[in-house]
C-alpha cells in the first residue's frame, strides 16, 4: 500500500473492513509481514489494528487479531461498496 495512501488512514480503514468480515464470517484472520527498508508503516498499522505476533517463518512475520475489539470507521468515512 503507498505510504501516501497510508499517512491518509487508509490503511487502517482496509484493516477494520477485513476485521469486521472475517469476525462475521466466525473466521480466524492472520496477517504475514516481511521487514524491508519501506514497510514499517504496515507493521505499526497492524499493530496499532491490534495484531500481535503468533508465528515467525524465517524472516515473515505472522500476526494475528483476536477479534474482540474492533475499531469504528472513523466519523469521516463513508463506506459504501457495491451490491455483490
Amino acid at each position: 500500500m503507498s505510504c501516501r495512501v497510508m499517512a491518509r488512514g487508509v490503511g487502517s480503514i482496509l484493516l477494520n473492513y477485513l476485521l469486521h468480515q472475517a469476525k462475521a464470517a466466525g473466521v480466524r484472520l492472520c496477517a504475514e509481514f516481511r521487514a524491508t527498508s519501506r514497510n514499517r508503516q504496515m507493521l505499526i498499522t497492524y499493530k496499532f489494528a491490534g495484531f500481535t505476533e503468533c508465528d515467525r517463518r524465517g524472516d515473515v512475520l505472522i500476526l494475528e487479531h483476536p477479534l474482540e475489539a474492533i475499531q469504528p470507521y472513523p466519523d469521516y468515512v463513508d463506506l459504501r461498496l457495491p451490491p455483490a
